[in-house]
């Protein structure tokens, strides 16, 4: 994946949690490839994108189909993704048993 693709990928530091058994073998500081499997990745992207935009579009044809004035469905959309996202926040352990990083080596 290239660099521009991800929004991770135009950060300095970066700091993932991996499960590797190989991670004893590492030293801190030194370079190595992150791997996500690639279902997962987009996955990733359905959970975070697609979902929430899915969800505002519904929402926001149904309201404004009943006749609510503008303010109050632009309201009602901000406040279902707030509630999305806080969602996303509070089973995050379940993500993080679900994306598993590993990281190998990079060759010198």
């Amino acid at each position: 994946m290239q660099k521009g693709f991800c929004s991770v990928g135009d950060m300095k530091a970066k700091y993932v949690e991996v499960d590797n058994v190989d991670a004893l073998f590492f030293e801190k500081g030194e370079r190595v490839n992150v791997i996500l499997r690639k279902s997962l990745g987009y996955k990733a992207l359905f959970y975070s994108y697609i979902i929430p935009l899915i969800m505002m579009m519904v929402l926001l044809v149904l309201l404004s189909e009943t006749g609510y004035p503008d303010i109050t469905i632009g309201l009602s959309v901000l406040a279902s993704l707030a509630i999305y996202y806080l969602l996303i926040w509070i089973f995050k352990d379940k993500f993080k048993k679900d994306f598993v990083f590993t990281i190998e080596k990079l060759d010198k």
